[in-house]
């Protein structure tokens, strides 16, 4: 592919929430804390290189309150500044809670996490951040009630797919009641989770509506990841490049709002050919960008060559650091 241009195009998510291109940096768990010195550092250098926005992972293991300490407030808003002066944006992934939950939590309980979610938001919303994103994917509680392999529960919140997918609508639709249009909802969900009878695309497809009818503004889209085959959300160098391409592909045509694809993306032609196919309208990349926060830079100057493989990836991950301030 001779130019690339569709992918350095600016992307406007709503007004005053405007991307400089369509290249995220998908969620990737570092095990830091949030008000740390490396993680903001970590992630300003990704905006540095080049990264229209980030979608970054709260560790919260005391809850969702994690996220209203004043430590976190100061540090988040040091982190939205320093990103936004390399023209990124920055979101909040918070995660919906351990899959393994699924079939042991009371049903008051998970009756309660859409107003725990909307307070988080109101919260994310107040400190400065333009929007934030539900973790619904992979080994999460979320996707694990899709999951009919996987959900054995005996109550409202199984049985038929509106049942599976109940409690993630009405969280969708606590945001947005609370929050309002100018706070943007992204939701990460896999696909299929690739189990025997489990969940698959035409489902994806439903439930991809559901959401955006209780008032969802962007899908992030993966693949796999459960409780019962944890790994196959990292393709590995024997899966092809761009390889979820026909999941995230499939569902975006069910759709009317913007939807995010990812899965071994690594050239920048390829990021190309997804975006003017109209498979997605933001590509994420993950490993990639913790291999080289530069990739961006580098595919836009036509410096390909000099990207840092993927398969490093795993040497740039920043280590735990003993001063938290």
């Amino acid at each position: 592919m001779e130019t690339i241009e569709k992918l350095f195009s600016s992307f406007k998510i709503r007004e005053g929430f405007e991307l400089c291109n369509r290249i995220v940096f998908a969620p990737v768990y570092l095990n830091l804390k949030a008000d740390s010195n490396v993680f903001r550092s970590f992630y300003v250098e990704r905006a540095r290189g080049g990264t229209g926005l980030i979608i970054a992972p709260v560790p919260t293991p005391g809850g969702l309150t994690d996220l209203y300490t004043s430590s976190f407030r100061v540090a988040a808003q040091r982190l939205i500044a320093e990103c936004r002066e390399y023209g990124t944006w920055i979101i909040p992934q918070v995660f919906s809670g351990v899959g393994d939950w699924v079939n042991t939590m009371s049903k008051e309980e998970i009756a309660k996490l859409p107003a725990s979610f909307a307070q988080c938001a109101e919260k994310l919303k107040q400190i400065g951040f333009p929007g934030m994103e539900i973790h619904g994917a992979h080994h999460s509680l979320f996707m694990h009630l899709l999951s009919p392999p996987i959900n054995h529960r005996a109550d409202c919140y199984n049985g038929t797919l509106n049942a599976r997918a109940r409690i993630q609508s009405e969280t969708v639709k606590a945001i947005k009641s609370r929050v309002g249009s100018d706070f943007s909802l992204f939701y990460r969900m896999s696909a299929a989770d690739l189990l025997p009878g489990g969940f698959m695309i035409e489902e994806a497809k439903v439930v991809g509506v559901m959401l955006q009818t209780a008032g969802l503004d962007c899908l992030d889209i993966s693949v796999g990841g459960t409780g019962l085959n944890q790994g196959t959300e990292c393709p590995d160098h024997t899966h092809a490049e761009a390889c979820f391409s026909p999941y995230f592909g499939a569902v975006k045509k069910a759709l009317d709002i913007p939807l995010i694809g990812v899965g071994r993306i690594t050239s920048g032609e390829s990021a190309e050919s997804i975006l003017c196919r109209n498979k997605a309208d933001l590509v994420a990349l993950g490993r990639q960008l913790v291999a080289d926060p530069y990739w961006p830079l580098k595919v836009k100057e036509q410096r390909e060559c000099g990207i840092v493989p993927m398969a490093d990836w795993y040497k740039c991950v920043p280590r735990k650091n003993p001063v938290y301030n």
